[in-house]
């Protein structure tokens, strides 16, 4: 026994022992330290693979933020032009109310008295805007004392044209057909087998004066009043039916007060054929 205790103790070595003992703990604090990294490793992937979704949803909601957004900006875009629209439609609307109420007026011509120029059921823009009757227009007016065949009584719109306005002096010369204003004859002109009286077609010459004096007598026209005659000369009611019979038979017209002339009538918008402006 001694002579292995002298051997033990021949081969132990202390502090060889004690330098294992830390090798050993150094190899395992590395192994530790590389387990570490591991999991270190493992745990970045773990939550960079769970918040990879996350991430995806977040994406996908900024999307559907943006197509949101965009899709409310396009509605308010369409509200507002509608609103802009409406706005503009709603003046326009009120404009057209305003101008054919206080500027211009349509009328339609009842009969043939104002042939070749205006035809039964044309439709004509009249307008009364700052308007004084002026000779040679064609004007739309009330004639108190004439039949009306729509309401069995007096009173109804026709339209003639103004050959004399207050002051002036009329004259009917019916052996020739032609008529002076102050002294002067109104042009006639026959081309292509048609009557122009000052630039205008008229169905004939003026061959009578009805109730009005003919040559050498002239009438004046009454301050306020204006002469009308319808260019169908042998077949219109005008200012030359002013007796008191005509009256009775509601066939008077007479010189016309101006407060009875409703407008000048300058535009014929049926039938197409027929669309322009007259004079």
């Amino acid at each position: 026994m001694q002579g292995a205790g002298s051997e033990f103790s021949k081969h132990f070595n202390p502090a060889r022992l004690c330098e294992v003992i830390k090798l050993k703990k150094f190899e395992d604090s590395n192994i530790y330290d590389d387990d570490d990294d591991e999991l270190d490793e493992l745990d970045e992937l773990t939550v960079e693979s769970e918040l990879t979704p996350l991430n995806e949803i977040h994406e996908t909601s900024n999307k559907f933020a943006v197509a949101a957004k965009t899709k409310k900006s396009v509605r308010l875009s369409i509200a507002r032009e509608f609103c802009e629209l409406s706005e503009a439609f709603i003046s326009i609307l009120i404009i057209i109310v305003l101008i054919f109420t206080f500027v211009i007026r349509i009328t339609s011509v009842d009969g043939d008295s104002m042939l070749p120029t205006l035809r039964d059921r044309d439709f004509m823009l009249v307008t009364n805007f700052f308007y004084t009757p002026k000779c040679d227009d064609i004007v739309v007016i009330h004639a108190d004392q004439l039949y009306n065949g729509i309401t069995g009584s007096a009173g109804r719109a026709i339209i003639k044209r103004v050959i004399g306005v207050a002051g002036d002096e009329i004259m009917f010369d019916t052996a020739n057909g032609v008529i002076y204003r102050n002294g002067v004859q109104l042009e006639i002109e026959i081309k292509d087998g048609l009557i122009y009286e000052e630039g205008y077609t008229i169905s004939s010459l003026t061959v009578n004066s009805v109730d009005l004096p003919s040559m050498p007598f002239a009438v004046i026209v009454p301050e306020g009043r204006v002469l009308v005659l319808g260019d169908n000369r042998n077949n219109s009611v005008d200012s030359r039916f002013a007796s008191e019979d005509n009256r009775r038979r509601l066939q008077f017209v007479g010189m016309v007060d101006v407060n009875y002339v409703i407008g000048r009538a300058f535009f014929r918008f049926a039938p197409l054929n027929s669309f322009g402006f007259v004079d």
